[in-house]
């Protein structure tokens, strides 16, 4: 175009007489089209009305162009060049144009002003597939209030992305509080070394936004810095919002900032084809963030959220109906978050979702958490298994799971949830609950995981276990997960003080499993029986027991030891007696112990074996009836 030579040339002054109806009284309905020509001066439509169409197709505007508050049936500037040195090169804010095309277009300057400003403008179609838009020191594209019921196209066209180049805090591409039908970005190209690539807090977008991958893998990348975000659609109100295959980087704040957007179908961020998602953040706000959005369902098959200096994924307070899905791609490519501090990879506190589903997904912190959920409500289920890992490490649990809710299914692999630096550190449960039997992991998994993988002692989550289990009708798996909470609860000694409630404790622990085997106790009282008889077997054959005198016996017949010897049945009988409690066989007065050093003996035992015996039967009672199970 630079070449061309003066023979293009056309006046500025009269592209708008003839749009005024100045030059030409009857203009061709079809309007004024030019192609391959110079336009000399600046083209000043400025608060024009006119019947007639502008179309220049492949023009060069040295001068720039400006439209403020025009009125035209169609604007359009397919694969010119527009330039200007001072403020803006095309200024069409406040125009009322049914169409707008800038497809193929190529729009430089070099000012503080946007390169293209729509501000409030009201345009039917804003198409600008192809085109390129720089500015080296301020926005690219700012249309803040504008209204375009079609939609704005900012995608690539037969291999020839979309490109907006700008710097500054405000933005490359700008459209706060603009309504549009659909804002299309596929396979564009949006770039700002000092500020956001693509600000749009409060757009409506009635059908969606699409920031995805083109046809032939021309992905969609926005490349940004600052603690603004990247992509800023904080407050957005959209149909959906996809991100199929997109890259989003940010060396020094997140990558895509939406808290509060609200998504009717969902939020998109899948891979695409071979092509995966990818959100490069850094910071504590976190690369992706959705911290009280309201959205269907929050897909991310496949994608890849990596952040070195904070979270990967921030969902604070979610809404999402559906469920949130971070499982692998059609193509198999998993799900990873990878992020940094005590936040958490992904953190989803106070979300409430229809499922979680994290199937095959890695989850990452050299710091802090893999997944902070406290408080997370899943009416659905939540699902953590099937190639799902988990790996934590500084001083939070790899897994938060404080005071989650989970309404229906709970499938978890707990031998994939590792913690980098202490394996006491895998989980946080306490508050935990869910309606029946989890799946994924073995009962003897979980009792392990609650001694041995938490922090701390805490009482709920054994109860909750407990309960779903007694609800199924397991009860010897109740017991076991029970005397299991005993003996942990005993072990930490967190809430045992005192020296006698813990040798109480220990005492129930060994003859009655805590209150919920008091058969132990038997075995107490019949290892008391038979000691008993043995004793009065062992000791009354060697002298130890003897019928007393007979009433006017002579004390010779009384010391013949064929009549006095007590008979085998007689000792059974007086064992029985010494140790069982409540029960006698009435031998007693028949046959009692001697004073030879066998009867003292046996005397003595026996006192010892009747109270060992009352214990055992006391114990036994106690564990039967359920006190020690409520003290």
């Amino acid at each position: 175009m630079l070449s061309w030579r003066a023979a293009r040339t056309i006046r500025a002054s009269v592209v708008r007489g003839i749009l005024c109806g100045r030059l030409v009284q009857y203009p061709d309905p079809h309007g004024l089209r030019l192609r391959g020509a110079i336009i000399e001066g600046q083209l000043d439509l400025d608060n024009l009305t006119s019947t007639v169409p502008l179309e220049l197709t492949n023009c060069l505007l040295g001068a720039g162009v400006v439209a403020r508050y025009a009125r035209l049936p169609a604007l359009g500037f397919t694969g010119c060049r527009i330039e200007r040195l001072a403020e803006s090169a095309l200024d069409a804010s406040g125009c009322l144009v049914p169409a707008l095309r800038l497809d193929g277009a190529v729009v430089e300057g070099d000012t503080g002003y946007p390169v293209v400003a729509l501000r409030g403008a009201r345009i039917g179609r804003l198409d600008c597939s192809g085109a390129i838009l720089r500015n080296v020191s301020g926005p690219a594209l700012a249309a803040e209030g504008l209204q375009a019921e079609q939609g704005v196209f900012l995608d690539s066209y037969r291999q020839v992305r979309f490109e907006a180049v700008g710097s500054g805090t405000q933005g490359a591409v700008r459209l706060n509080g603009a309504r549009v039908g659909r804002l299309e970005c596929g396979g564009a190209i949006l770039r700002n070394v000092s500020g956001p690539a693509l600000v749009a807090d409060g757009l409506q977008a009635e059908q969606g936004v699409f920031l995805n991958s083109a046809v032939g893998l021309l992905r969609f990348e926005a490349v940004g810095s600052g603690t603004q975000g990247v992509v800023r659609l904080a407050g957005a109100r959209v149909g959906r919002l996809e991100c199929g295959g997109a890259i989003l980087r940010n060396v020094s704040g997140p990558a895509l900032a939406a808290d509060g957007l609200q998504a009717e179908q969902g939020v998109f961020l899948d891979s695409y084809r071979q092509v995966r998602f990818e959100a490069v953040g850094s910071g504590t706000q976190g690369a992706v963030r959705l911290a009280g959005a309201r959205v269907g369902r929050l897909q991310c098959q496949g994608a890849s959220l990596r952040n070195v200096s904070g979270p990967g994924l921030v969902a604070e307070s979610l809404q999402a109906d559906q469920g949130v899905y971070l499982n692998p791609s059609a193509s198999g490519m998993r799900f990873e978050a990878v992020g940094s501090g005590t936040q958490g990879a992904v953190r989803l506190a106070g979300a409430r979702v229809g499922r979680l589903e994290c199937q095959g997904a890695s989850l990452r912190s050299d710091s802090g958490p893999a997944l902070a959920a406290e408080g997370l409500q899943a009416d659905q289920g939540v699902h953590l298994a099937m190639g799902f890992e988990a790996m934590g490490g500084g001083h939070g649990a790899t897994l938060d799971l404080t005071d989650m809710r989970i309404g229906e299914n709970f499938q978890i692999d707990w031998q994939q949830v590792r913690h980098a630096k202490d394996s006491k550190y895998r989980v946080r449960l306490d508050g935990l609950v869910f309606p029946r039997i989890p799946s994924g992991s073995k009962l003897a998994d979980w009792r392990a995981l609650l001694r041995n993988g938490t922090p701390e002692y805490a009482a709920q989550p054994y109860q909750q276990l407990a309960s779903v289990y007694r609800a199924a009708g397991h009860d010897r798996e109740v017991r076991q997960v029970l005397m299991a909470q005993r003996r942990d609860q005993l072990d930490g000694g967190m809430t045992l003080t005192g020296r006698g409630e813990r040798a109480w404790v220990r005492v129930t622990g060994w003859t009655l499993g805590f209150g919920y085997q008091p058969w132990r106790a038997l075995f107490g009282l019949i290892a008391a029986v038979v000691c008993s008889v043995a004793l009065a077997l062992t000791l009354g054959a060697n002298g130890g027991l003897s019928h007393p005198p007979t009433p006017g016996a002579s004390m010779t017949m009384q010391s013949a030891p064929a009549a006095t010897e007590c008979s085998a049945v007689e000792q059974v009988a007086v064992g029985l007696d010494a140790s069982l409690p409540l029960v006698k066989t009435g031998i007693q007065g028949r046959c009692v112990p001697t004073d030879t050093p066998a009867g003292q003996a046996l005397t003595a035992a026996g006192w010892i074996l009747q109270l060992l015996a009352w214990a055992s039967s006391s114990l036994f009672i106690v564990g039967f009836t359920g006190v020690v199970r409520k003290s």
